[in-house]
């Protein structure tokens, strides 16, 4: 299975990349699919300050690896595993660039790649493909806005006020 979305925005590559790449821990601030997170200790394979982060999440809690990154390209790569994935999805990782396409503006590309076994990528695959690229659009809205705006999308406060994003945070403490 494979997502890719591309996405200009009137936000800099360089904005961009300092709220997801340098502050890579940080998502549950602004991601209204993330109720809280925090940084996995150590320095990654990838190159990156910290070995990727820790979420609570409406799928339970989800743990990243920083494979690759790198901050002249704007390009960070990492593994996904959620305590509720399922044993079919063998792979997921995620790979996202923010590159400058002038006037202060860039180019979102996110390429999701997730390997799935048989027969289950033919019964699901395209079940997943859907609820993925629906969660994957809402989170670079998201960030487009935490980027432009300085502040979380009005609909994070909504998000966070819930009694599952409450236990996510205090399971994450």
């Amino acid at each position: 299975m494979k997502i890719e979305i591309k996405q200009a925005t009137n936000v800099s590559a360089e904005r961009l990349w300092e709220v997801f790449g340098e502050k890579y821990p940080e998502i549950g601030t602004w991601s209204r699919s993330v109720f809280a997170s925090k940084p996995r200790e150590g320095v990654s394979a990838g190159g990156a300050p910290f070995l990727g982060r820790i979420c609570e999440t409406g799928f339970g809690r989800v743990t990243e690896t920083i494979e690759r990154y790198d901050p002249e390209k704007r390009q960070i790569t990492y593994l996904v595993r959620g305590e509720k994935m399922p044993p079919f999805v063998k792979r997921m990782e995620n790979n996202w660039i923010f590159r400058d396409i002038g006037n202060g503006r860039s180019q979102i590309e996110m390429t999701l790649n997730g390997k799935i076994s048989f027969p289950f990528n033919v019964l699901m695959g395209w079940m997943m493909k859907i609820q993925l690229t629906k969660d994957l659009k809402s989170n670079i809205e998201d960030l487009v806005h935490f980027a432009e705006h300085g502040s979380p999308h009005p609909g994070k406060a909504k998000v966070d006020a819930t009694p599952k994003a409450k236990k996510g945070r205090e399971a994450l403490a």
